[in-house]
């Protein structure tokens, strides 16, 4: 099992991104994301992170334990 960590600005579709991979559904609509959501995948854990930096209650720990980045941008 491999841990996986999304990480991005505000708006650039990190949670849409990790809500396609878990259910295969697309999505057109924003949802600010507040805490570290996890998406259980085969062979993967997904954390998604929220960008606000008042949001990043005890992101150390999930970065630390991370195996693989993605970085999600809209530029």
């Amino acid at each position: 099992m491999h841990i996986v960590t999304v990480l991005g600005d505000k708006r650039v579709g990190k949670t849409a991104l990790c809500q396609f991979w878990s259910s295969g559904f697309v999505t057109s609509s924003y949802v600010s994301t507040i805490t570290i959501d996890h998406h259980l995948l085969p062979d993967l854990t997904v954390h998604d992170t929220p960008s606000d930096a008042r949001f990043h209650q005890k992101l150390d720990v999930y970065l630390q334990s991370t195996d693989v980045f993605i970085l999600v941008a809209n530029e």
